[in-house]
């Protein structure tokens, strides 16, 4: 039997005859055995370098085992670094002291060599299943990475060319103008539309990327949510007003404010809104609203009358692998890249989202976020 890998093993023990034949019985196996002859010997070398396991005896003078264990376990949880305690005796009280301390398991003086494969065999295989799936996933991570980085870069090519397409867009607009002939049916202003759309979903896929890379800090600060949504539903108000829209912001909180980014939050009320007015429709409504939850958030609500839905993964709204899904089902997340980006822009201000939908009853997105110092103050003032 060999261990898989180079196992770097530790055996600390008074007695060199028992070292001795620990290092005698493991290196064979393929293991490095170094010894300690002492607790405080052990502590040190803990310390100073990386190790697959510790074969620790009990009974020593000075530091004893049980004492080291204690100290080593302070900085190196059991799951980390397995150490096998070594007993000459029944002394069931130092048994139970080491479990508390989290020892991996005993083994029974003399030492044979069966045993010793058997248990430490166990360990190290578990031990060293744990370090390659570690691995695995610091590989993975890492990989990721590189692609959010690639997705970056492609996403600010991108932009950069459909700013040169809006410029010629607007260029055109404005020669047409001055000499008085224009393409029927409006088509560049909405070729320009669809320009500044497209702009728009590469700008929540830059953000995306950078918040799963964990460069996109949020800036909080106090924001008073009435005045930001009331702004994105008033973006609105000529659309609505074309298809006889009916558009309403309601608030039962005396100071809405909010600890957020107020360009995050502008950005996800824009998402929320747009798809709001889209689902609803002609002569359809769209409701914002913002009311207090509990003593320490305030709950915001944007919800419209349109067809609604009963898909039974709505809640997966917000992963960009489900958009065609409910694309299908009649439940339009306007786009994955926005709805994921709305989802971790609440998250990364403290708060929660999540959707509700009925046949009939529309759609209503709704989200918390940690409220400001004004707000509790108010809350506060209130309640005295």
């Amino acid at each position: 039997m060999e261990f898989v890998g180079q196992m770097r093993i530790l055996t600390v023990d008074d007695d060199e005859g028992s070292r001795k034949l620990i290092k005698a019985m493991l290196t064979p196996l393929g293991c490095q055995v170094f010894t300690a002859s002492s607790g405080a010997e052990a502590v040190d070398m803990v310390g100073s370098g990386k190790w697959d396991a510790i074969l620790m005896d009990i009974a020593m003078p000075e530091m004893d085992g049980i004492t080291a264990l204690g100290i080593i376990r302070e900085k190196y949880p059991m799951e980390d670094l397995p150490v096998v305690m070594v007993t000459g005796s029944d002394d069931m009280e130092a048994r139970y002291r080491a479990l508390e301390l989290r020892a991996n398991d005993f083994i029974v003086k003399p030492v044979e060599q069966g045993e010793l494969m058997a248990r430490l065999g166990n360990i190290l295989t578990m031990h060293w299943a744990k370090r390659e799936l570690e691995e695995r996933l610091k590989e993975a991570e890492e990989a990721q990475d590189e692609m959010m980085k690639m997705m970056g870069s492609v996403v600010h090519d991108i932009k950069g060319a459909l700013t040169c397409a809006k410029g010629f867009l607007e260029l055109a607009i404005t020669e047409d103008e001055a000499s008085g002939i224009s393409l029927p049916g409006g088509f560049v202003h909405k070729a320009l539309t669809a320009v500044d759309r497209a702009g728009g979903i590469a700008e929540e896929a830059n953000n995306v990327s950078a918040m799963s890379r964990g460069k996109l800090k949020p800036k909080i600060m106090d924001v008073d949510l009435k005045a930001v949504l009331g702004k994105r539903l008033g973006d609105f108000r000529g659309v609505a007003s074309n298809n006889n829209m009916n558009m309403k912001l309601e608030c039962s909180v005396d100071s809405p404010v909010a600890r957020v980014d107020r360009a995050l939050l502008e950005k996800l009320f824009g998402n929320l809104v747009s798809g709001a007015v889209r689902r609803a429709g002609a002569k359809g409504s769209v409701t914002g609203s913002i009311t207090p939850s509990g003593d320490e958030y305030l709950m915001v609500e944007v919800k419209d009358n349109g067809a609604g839905s009963t898909h039974p993964f709505r809640q997966r709204l917000f992963d960009r692998e489900c958009q065609e899904e409910f694309r299908e089902s009649g439940l339009d997340s306007q786009t994955g890249i926005g709805m994921s980006f709305s989802r971790m822009a609440v998250e990364a201000m403290g708060g929660k989202m999540w959707v509700t939908s009925e046949p009939g009853a529309g759609t209503s997105f709704s989200f918390m976020l940690p409220a400001g110092q004004t707000a509790l103050a108010g809350a506060s003032g209130r309640k005295d």
